[in-house]
């Protein structure tokens, strides 16, 4: 890789930055040691929330500022900054180990622009576990335990 960019949506997530070593890493977690990373709303259908507020917030910067018709595109710095800690209940923040200014960095570089969908005849393999085989017999026992 020449440069990759990690994002941790989980409490204390901003922890994870001080264990990346690696040069051309840029990280943003959702919230600072000792804060917790909240979901917003829950399905009474499934019983559980269905996002999180950091993962919401994210959905609607693409959602407003990313696609045809919608300006320039814009750069990682913007994203970071659509980030409201009061609505997140908690502070997001990041680490660049990188020569590039984050905002020269278009989000583009890492999050495909729209393009249109094309159909494909490829078929998919089975998601039946009777039908996965691994290579070590000891790990297929699970396929046995009827």
């Amino acid at each position: 890789y020449r440069e990759m960019l990690v994002i941790a949506d989980t409490c204390q997530a901003n922890t994870l930055q001080l264990q990346l070593k690696s040069p051309g890493i840029i990280m943003i977690g959702s919230s600072r040691k000792g804060q917790n990373s909240w979901s917003k709303g829950t399905s009474a259908f499934l019983g559980c929330t269905m996002i999180d507020r950091f993962t919401d917030a994210t959905l609607r910067f693409f959602d407003r500022r990313v696609g045809p018709g919608k300006g320039a595109v814009p750069s990682l710095q913007d994203l970071f900054s659509f980030y409201d800690p009061a609505e997140l209940d908690s502070q997001p923040g990041w680490t660049v180990k990188t020569n590039r200014s984050l905002s020269k960095i278009p989000v583009t570089d890492f999050f495909a622009s729209s393009s249109p969908r094309v159909p494909t005849s490829v078929k998919h393999m089975s998601s039946k576990v009777e039908d996965v085989v691994l290579e070590d017999p000891s790990l297929n026992s699970f396929a046995d335990s009827d």
